[in-house]
């Protein structure tokens, strides 16, 4: 299902419900089909098929940090994330996605310093995961540290020379920090560049 949802196949549903026939409570393939809702911004049907995931088996990493997700989406309280993403840690302390999510929830807190720490925990087992390298650059840019946020990006840019998510999500970030000239000018240099393929960035994870 993630390969399916990867290169966002017509077909995807179809293989979806095919997988739940053979099982209707194949967890993992409610959470792979919520994480694919998710990126395609069907917000309700994801968080619908984390919660029946979490129904079947309410330990479940990944539909934990998947209802977090959600949560950091639909909420500006983060309360609710930060429960289900401390549940995910507990089970799986070194859970990718747990460790981007915190690091995102620390970043709409303000919070750099556990952001980088998230981040850093995981770039120790995958050095070129492009969004932990992209919460680093986006630390460094709001810490106004020019050069570390020049590095990382060289860094992100010889993983993938076009990963243009790496500014938009800085920018974005500056946005919530006010810095909305600044964010801007970050918004106008990503269109120079071509966001990578959802496969290009599955195999960066």
């Amino acid at each position: 299902l993630r390969l399916v949802g990867s290169e966002m196949c017509i077909r995807d549903s179809y293989a979806f419900e095919q997988a739940l026939a053979l099982d209707a409570k194949f967890v993992e393939g409610l959470v792979r089909w919520g994480e694919l809702l998710l990126s395609k911004y069907n917000i309700p049907d994801a968080q619908r098929s984390f919660e029946e995931a979490l129904a079947i088996n309410a330990n479940h990493p990944g539909a934990l940090v998947g209802l977090a997700t959600v949560e950091m989406l639909t909420s500006n309280q983060s309360d609710r994330a930060r429960e289900l993403l401390g549940k995910a840690k507990s089970i799986a302390p070194a859970h990718p996605d747990m460790l981007l999510a915190y690091a995102h929830l620390a970043m709409n807190d303000s919070d750099c310093p556990t952001a980088r720490e998230q981040a850093n925990a995981l770039l120790k087992t995958r050095p070129k995961n492009l969004e932990a390298l992209t919460i680093l650059a986006a630390c460094h840019y709001l810490g106004d540290d020019p050069p570390a946020f020049d590095e990382v990006k060289k860094r992100v840019f010889a993983i993938h020379p076009t990963y243009a998510n790496l500014l938009a999500t800085t920018g974005y970030y500056g946005v919530r920090a006010h810095r909305y000239v600044e964010a801007m000018d970050l918004y106008r240099d990503c269109l120079l560049y071509t966001s990578p393929s959802p496969r290009d960035v599955e195999e960066s994870r």
